[in-house]
């Protein structure tokens, strides 16, 4: 009842001013996204440190360090990568690990665009690779209503 007499009155007071006829019930949350892409990785199990996660849009390319993703650059206006690795699987002999590319600060995102997402060890040999074009979609953390959407994309 509170929330409908509160409504109310601010529908009066907006109402008056600004010609507003309408008082939305739904609340909207402060969660926000940024535009990015994610991939998910498999790796050796047991790859530690001196290894690196290099995330590549176009010829722009950014790393964090394994074994806790830490960035190697923090510098403001490079992109960042995050990186998750999914509880371990006692029957398997790798680790999954999501990577997040943060796109927002580089450049829009762009449908078609190709990433790559490279993993080496600590002497810098390949042990895991993926890269193909991305195609975003909107994302909306509070619902379509709330406004404030992002882009995600994902490699296949």
């Amino acid at each position: 009842m509170g929330v409908v007499i509160g409504c109310a009155l601010a529908l009066f007071a907006l109402g008056a001013t600004t010609g507003v006829g309408a008082c939305a019930s739904k609340s909207c949350s402060a969660v926000g996204c940024v535009d990015s892409v994610t991939a998910r990785i498999e790796l050796p199990r047991g790859l530690g440190a001196g290894g690196h996660i290099a995330a590549c849009r176009k010829d722009v390319c950014t790393e964090v360090l394994l074994p806790d993703c830490t960035p190697t650059s923090t510098a403001v206006g490079t992109p960042q990568i995050y990186c998750f690795k999914d509880p371990p699987d006692a029957a398997s002999s790798t680790d999954t690990v999501s990577v997040l590319y943060d796109v927002e600060h580089y450049a829009p995102p762009i449908d078609g665009e190709v990433f790559t997402f490279r993993v080496t060890d600590a002497a810098g040999a390949v042990v895991a690779e993926r890269s193909g074009p991305v195609t975003y979609a909107d994302f909306y953390p509070n619902g379509p209503s709330c406004g404030g959407a992002c882009r995600r994309g994902s490699l296949p």
